[in-house]
């Protein structure tokens, strides 16, 4: 299997190269961050409002019944294919795309996801028989379809997202969820039943993958060695071992909770965790996924990737700040306005998951620099601890009370966001010393903040006390940051490209 026959015209490997990181100019690194950020963030906007609108229209066309068991059926498929996302960060983080190893990518992606339908198709009788329910097993195994179908494009993402086609990659999931949506509405109405949401994940996949295909139609026609194929499924299983470890952490407990603690509470916790969860892939998910193609681009200079990445982790914090601010503040008035008085608890629980945003937004770049550093095992690691530091808090929590879970909750994601700062970026103390005490110092006092907020809670009942108060916050931070903490000033504009720092020079001269 050593032998690697040239590929064909539209195939070409060399472009997808990374090139060494003194190829970058410093401006040019910043510029194809912002844009990364950017189009991520573009992205996950229309992702969302897409996948909230078919949610709601979709639910009440089918009901409480049909949607719950569809919701049963497709969860496997739904968590395979995000754990497949891990062969993609493999072919990003990769130095040397040669056709071998674009190859042994392409059958580790395909065998994954086979493994995966295969897997899905077998547990499809277990699920009926839990349920009581046949139609349930019929379900899954269609929706096995879905992480087949998805791993056809995966290395062609990889690829994509390694040549800066941001736009491209921002355009295929709304695309995907758009097309799946409308078939899923479509069906609902014409009284398929549970069945239209099986078809909108499998049509979703099956979009996705085209739309990589079409934009990056790379058929690798070589060879593979046995090294190729060996540091592609090793690459490949650690990041998918994350993958599926993240989505563990953020799902476990909930039912750990609901267990101990009654379905009142899971609902409570579910559905505060839900609206973090949408404030986190706005402001977090950009950082992570933009940033993943240019550090993996800068891997070959460690001292340059380390300085840039710690800018992005201070700007990260100078700006999520103020969201968290709001988020908490405003808890109580998004209680009211999205579900009603019934829910009120949730404010509560959601004023302490704010508290998880500053140190999130410190480490938000981290795993896409261990990516790229090669650091997928540590990674692997890193999520395995702050699962079981969940689980064993959560469950602490639970005997008590759902506020009491929450903390614990909250403690464990302070825990997963000091193992990764501690295994990455603490060893630029040195360097930047006083930069990261400032940082610490300014998620510290964000953090009192937060306490504060929670303490004195009682008095967010008025909406025009929650409105005045934020806006004397925001005034107060706007104030402090510059003047107290003048180095997080400057690193947030050094991680902007030049004209962005010409305009931030420019509106401090006015």
């Amino acid at each position: 299997m050593n032998a690697s026959p040239p590929l064909g015209p539209a195939t070409e490997i060399p472009s997808a190269r990374i090139q060494p990181a003194e190829g970058l100019a410093s401006d040019q690194v910043r510029t194809t961050a912002t844009k990364g950020v950017v189009w991520s963030f573009v992205q996950i906007c229309a992702e969302r409002a897409s996948q909230a609108a078919i949610f709601i229209i979709t639910a009440r066309l089918l009901g409480p019944a049909d949607f719950g068991t569809a919701a049963i059926a497709v969860a496997p498929a739904l968590i395979a294919n995000h754990a497949l996302q891990g062969i993609t960060q493999a072919v990003i983080q990769r130095d040397d795309l040669g056709p071998g190893y674009v190859g042994a990518s392409l059958a580790c992606a395909i065998g994954s996801s086979l493994l995966m339908a295969t897997l899905i198709v077998a547990a499809a009788p277990m699920v009926s028989y839990v349920v009581g329910d046949a139609l349930a097993g019929d379900l899954m195994r269609a929706s096995a379809l879905a992480p087949a179908l998805a791993g056809l494009g995966l290395v062609q993402e990889g690829m994509l997202a390694r040549r800066f086609a941001f736009s491209v990659l921002a355009v295929r999931r709304p695309l995907a969820i758009l097309v799946g949506g409308t078939l899923s509405i479509a069906l609902a109405y014409l009284g398929f039943g549970a069945w239209s949401i099986i078809a909108q994940t499998v049509l979703v996949a099956a979009t996705g993958t085209l739309v990589c295909l079409m934009a990056m139609p790379v058929v690798p026609a070589s060879r593979f060695s046995k090294t190729e194929w060996r540091d592609a499924s090793a690459s490949a299983t650690k990041l998918m071992g994350r993958q599926v470890l993240d989505v563990a952490s953020q799902r476990l407990p909930e039912a750990l909770l609901g267990f101990l603690a009654g379905p009142a509470a899971a609902g409570l916790f579910r559905l505060a965790k839900a609206l973090l969860d949408l404030v986190k892939s706005i402001l977090v998910y950009p950082i992570s996924a933009g940033l993943l193609p240019v550090f993996a681009r800068m891997s070959g200079d460690r001292q340059k990737l380390e300085s840039f990445a710690l800018n992005v982790s201070v700007a990260s914090v100078v700006i999520v700040s103020v969201p968290a601010l709001g988020f908490a503040i405003f808890s109580p008035m998004i209680v009211r306005i999205a579900v009603g008085p019934a829910w009120m608890q949730t404010a509560d629980i959601m004023m302490i998951f704010a508290m998880t945003l500053p140190p999130l937004a410190l480490v938000a770049a981290i795993p896409s620099f261990m990516v790229a550093r090669q650091q997928a095992g540590t990674l692997l690691w890193c999520s395995a601890a702050q699962l079981l530091a969940a689980m064993t808090l959560v469950a602490f929590g639970a005997w008590w009370d759902v506020v009491i879970a929450s903390f614990g909750f909250t403690l464990s994601m302070y825990i997963g966001a000091g193992l990764l700062w501690s295994r990455s970026l603490a060893r630029s103390a040195g360097r930047d010393r006083r930069t990261i005490r400032d940082a610490f110092s300014l998620v510290a006092l964000v953090e009192i903040s937060l306490v504060a907020v929670f303490v004195f809670r009682h008095a967010f009942a008025s909406d025009r006390v929650s409105i005045a108060l934020f806006a004397i916050s925001l005034a107060a931070y706007i104030g402090l940051v510059p003047i107290a903490f003048p180095r997080l000033a400057e690193c947030t504009l050094q991680a902007l490209p030049a004209k962005w720092r010409g305009f931030g020079r420019k509106l401090r001269a006015g």
